[in-house]
């Protein structure tokens, strides 16, 4: 009876099966890596596996590499994955699997081959530097090469699949770069380049195989960009002098006006109206100026304050630190080296940052204003450099620091840092004084005191 029964059961298994019952056997996934590809030196070479499982789930990638020079695979453990193909004297095929796994844990492997042609290294180190109208570019020699190609552009290249797609880009131009005669460091220049525009620049290093007529590239160096003729924007309007008379054709003063040499100091803008009783300020301030006084959060004061942090220049727009004779970084009398990582207006030379001199543990303008940044003195987060421009606006135009107590809390003599980099000499910066003298150019590894100015992110916007 059991065997009938057991017999029985079997045969009815076989007849469900016949008819399409579930089978719950697993079938191996499929997988496929791709098609051969060709590729060369320093190329970024992406490949792709496509794998399906019709009854369950593909679980795991695996890539490796089989044959060929070695090669550092990223994202081995993903469908698709990336190295960057070796620079080689001949062409060489390199071969890769992929092996995928399924939820039950079945498997298939699948290969590809990458033809590598013989290449040349990319150039290392491009640098720039920038005066006027004029961009001096330099970059490492490479062995092997023959020449090299500059490639300029109002776009980044770095989006570009392959450098021979150059031309889709905005503004794009190339030329040719001899090797240096004296076998020094290799450069190009480019002159007259459009002033306000900002530009991308690029470099390949090519060379000619033996037996070959065709150059072949290597893939571009990190592309460096420079906005031509940039500077920092000064507020506007600049504050008025504090004169009242007029020069007569003699160059002697007299009162105002003066027939024939209309439109002078004396007669003209905010001082003649403070004279005549018809200006209306904000704060305080002698003649047309206008400064009111705030704490550190940028909260205002009552004139006269002694202990205020910043003020306030009510016509310019620009708040100006104040100098803390207990506070060791913002004490009057520091000295610090000029630095700055702004590219758009260091001029490719952004100074020392390890000055000689310290104030409070900072030795150069850019770590004491990311101090004050960070402190966000005065409530405000965008303090930089003054340009000679805004420390004009509060210098001794017509005796106005000698005269007015609230808007000169400034020693005058000292020469002060400002952010204007030398167009001709981009290694130094002016410094100017407060009391009138002529703007000097120093090299940014000296030091000099300087004073932070912000204007109000409302007005920045």
């Amino acid at each position: 009876m059991n065997l009938i029964n057991r017999g029985s059961a079997m045969i009815l298994a076989a007849l469900l099966t016949a008819c399409g019952a579930e089978d719950d056997s697993n079938f191996a996934p499929t997988v496929s890596a791709g098609t051969d590809k060709i590729a060369s030196g320093g190329q970024v070479v992406v490949l792709t596996a496509t794998a399906e499982d019709t009854n369950g789930t593909i679980e795991t990638y695996t890539w490796t590499q089989t044959s060929g020079t070695a090669v550092t695979i990223e994202d081995a453990d993903e469908d698709s994955m990336r190295f960057d193909a070796p620079v080689l004297d001949a062409a060489e095929t390199l071969e890769f699997k992929v092996v995928v796994t399924d939820n039950e844990n079945a498997s298939a492997a699948d290969s590809v081959e990458v033809l590598v042609n013989a290449g040349i290294a990319a150039p290392e180190n491009l640098t720039i530097r920038v005066t006027g109208r004029t961009a001096v570019l330099e970059w490492d020699a490479v062995e092997k090469a023959d020449s090299y190609l500059i490639y300029k552009a109002f776009e980044s290249f770095s989006g570009l699949g392959s450098i021979e797609n150059y031309a889709v880009l905005d503004g794009a131009d190339r030329a040719p770069v001899p090797l240096p005669t004296d076998g020094g460091r290799p450069f190009t220049q480019l002159r007259n380049l459009d002033m306000n525009q900002r530009y991308f620049f690029t470099i390949t290093a090519a060379f000619t195989a033996a037996g070959s007529t065709e150059l072949t590239e290597s893939v571009p160096a990190n592309d460096v960009s420079r906005l031509i003729g940039a500077s920092f924007t000064a507020s506007s309007p600049l504050n008025d002098t504090t004169i009242l008379e007029c020069l007569d054709s003699d160059r002697n003063w007299t009162a105002c006006p003066v027939n024939g040499l209309a439109a002078q100091d004396g007669e003209i803008g905010r001082t003649p109206e403070d004279e005549a009783d018809e200006l209306d300020k904000v704060g305080t301030g002698i003649a047309g100026f206008d400064f009111t006084l705030l704490d550190a959060t940028g909260e205002e004061l009552s004139p006269g304050t002694p202990e205020a942090d910043c003020l306030r220049d009510n016509v310019t727009g620009l708040v100006w630190e104040l100098k803390k004779p207990r506070d060791s970084m913002r004490r009057a009398r520091n000295r610090y080296s000029w630095y700055s990582t702004n590219e758009d207006t260091n001029g490719g030379e952004p100074g020392l940052v390890n000055g000689p001199e310290c104030g409070g543990g900072v030795c150069n303008t850019f770590a004491y204003l990311t101090r004050l940044n960070q402190a966000e003195l005065c409530g405000l987060t965008s303090w930089r450099l003054p340009v000679v421009r805004d420390m004009r606006s509060i210098g001794d135009i017509g005796l106005a620091c000698h005269l007015d107590g609230e808007g000169c809390r400034y020693e005058l003599e000292p020469y002060y840092w400002t952010g204007t980099t030398h167009a001709q000499d981009t290694t130094k910066a002016y410094q100017v004084t407060l009391d009138g003298r002529t703007d000097v150019p120093m090299p940014k590894s000296s030091t000099a005191r300087f004073i932070a100015v912000a204007i109000p992110e409302e007005d920045n916007e």
